[in-house]
């Protein structure tokens, strides 16, 4: 996996921790 998908599913991860939409 090269960094740029790592970063993005790092994002949309964030992103559900803090129940926002994706």
């Amino acid at each position: 996996m090269d960094s740029t998908a790592v970063i993005a599913s790092s994002i949309q991860a964030a992103c559900r921790d803090l129940d926002l939409p994706v």
